[in-house]
């Protein structure tokens, strides 16, 4: 009988799996050893009524990602910072419920108006619509960004117009958008602190504040936007707020949109 490799080390998670140590395994230039190990440490975990298995193998070990693929495993994500992350469910006869990786994106645009009532509009220098129309100046959500920091950020950088947020008028959902994904994208309302522009040229080839009969008017801009106009002019000081709220365990605090309403 061949003598067992040693096995690989790894921690139990929470739903009765494995998450695989990586700092237990070989070296980089030893595809032939990980194969070994992980084969035995999979026939292991069985015995042991294992669920879902996580491996996260690091960029210097990359030529372990095929190794795992010929063992059952599949590639869940990638980034500079993990590596490639890697799973297998191991009970045969059971449809996995590992979760899948994130699958949506978050963008934020912004309604912006001045003192007259005026509204702050782009057209972007790379668009995907030729006519380029008019549209609200905004962009994605930065990783842990608050969308009330993000779209204060993304109109500053846009146009220069250092702007307040005062809540969220709407959202729409999308799917099938950039890499397959879907989207969500948030606007809100914001009022300018100044009415000066210094758009950025390198994504904005130009910026203005136009009246809103104008923007409704304009034949080029798309029916969203013009909806979502329509829905900050009705409905001004009717957005939903920003509120901290507790997290589940007491220890911080999340944010929470809603509208304004009595709490006793």
């Amino acid at each position: 009988m061949a003598e067992r490799a040693e096995l690989l080390s790894g921690k139990a998670d929470r739903y009765g799996g494995v998450i695989i140590d990586s700092q237990s395994l070989p070296q980089p230039n030893q595809p032939e050893i990980f194969a070994a190990k992980l084969k035995d440490s999979i026939e292991q975990w069985k015995v042991e009524g294992k669920r879902g298995l996580w491996l996260t193998v690091p960029v210097t070990h990359s030529a372990f990602v095929a190794v795992a693929a010929q063992q059952g495993f599949s590639i869940h994500h990638a980034s500079d910072k993990e590596g490639i992350v890697m799973t297998r469910w191991l009970p045969e006869k059971e449809a996995s419920p590992l979760p899948v990786f994130c699958h949506s994106f978050v963008g934020i645009g912004g309604l912006v108006t001045n003192s007259k009532g005026h509204i702050l509009v782009v057209r972007e220098r790379y668009s995907i619509i030729d006519t380029k129309p008019y549209k609200l100046p905004g962009g994605m959500v930065d990783p842990g960004e608050d969308l009330s920091v993000a779209i204060e950020r993304e109109v500053r950088e846009e146009t220069g117009v250092h702007a307040t947020f005062k809540g969220l008028i709407t959202f729409r959902h999308a799917h099938g958008v950039s890499f397959g994904k879907s989207d969500l994208y948030f606007v809100a309302r914001l009022e300018a602190e100044n009415d000066e522009i210094h758009h950025d040229p390198k994504e904005i080839d130009e910026c203005r504040w136009i009246p809103p009969e104008e923007y409704l008017a304009d034949p080029h801009v798309t029916s969203f936007n013009k909806r979502v106009c329509k829905l900050a002019l009705k409905h001004a000081g009717k957005e939903w707020k920003a509120y901290s709220v507790p997290n589940w365990s007491n220890t911080g605090f999340h944010i929470a949109y809603n509208t304004e309403y009595d709490e006793s």
